[in-house]
């Protein structure tokens, strides 16, 4: 942050791993959300007169969602996983411009 200049920026990595979707029963597997990471980008120009300008980036890696399962009790030679979903959200890039009354 250059409050001089008027500049704030923000780069921020979020990192989440494996988490439980659903608890097996029954001699079914646990299914997990995989873990993965996000990036995101926030830039804000602000100017004398009052105007500003920010800048957003959001999921810049965008990386894949996975939904899936092992199952423990009679895992496979290669240890291979159960998919049951694969997909990507994109990323999201934004550009406004905003006037501030004082």
């Amino acid at each position: 942050m250059n409050q001089e200049a008027g500049i704030d920026a923000v780069l921020a990595l979020n990192t989440i791993g494996d988490r439980l979707r659903i608890v097996g029963r029954e001699g079914t597997p646990d299914i997990y959300d995989r873990g993965r990471s996000q990036l995101d980008f926030t830039f804000i120009k602000n100017f004398p007169n009052n105007f500003s300008v920010k800048v957003t980036a959001q999921n810049i890696l965008n990386n894949r969602y996975i939904i899936a399962s092992t199952n423990d009790r009679f895992p496979t030679s290669d240890g291979e996983e159960y998919i049951y979903s694969d997909f990507r959200t994109g990323a999201t890039f934004g550009l406004s411009l905003a006037y501030t009354i004082r």
